[in-house]
């Protein structure tokens, strides 16, 4: 389970564990999928923003810049 092992079947294997088992898989990958997905969309939305920052900063750095 440690190396990223979804499920185990044992000897002699049914032809629905098996089944199940690949279902579980598949919604297991899909929600990693998803999950990093959403992650890169968040990271790159950060990203976005630190650069319209630095804009920001490069086009008034003469002036006072202030937070609020």
């Amino acid at each position: 389970m440690q190396l990223g092992a979804v499920d185990y079947l044992v000897f002699p294997f049914d032809e629905q564990e098996i089944l199940e088992s690949i279902h579980r898989t598949i919604i297991s990958l899909n929600q990693v999928s998803l999950l990093k997905t959403k992650t890169k969309d968040r990271v790159s939305s950060n990203n976005d923003m630190v650069y319209s920052m630095i804009d920001y900063i490069h086009s008034h750095f003469s002036e006072q810049i202030t937070l609020g």
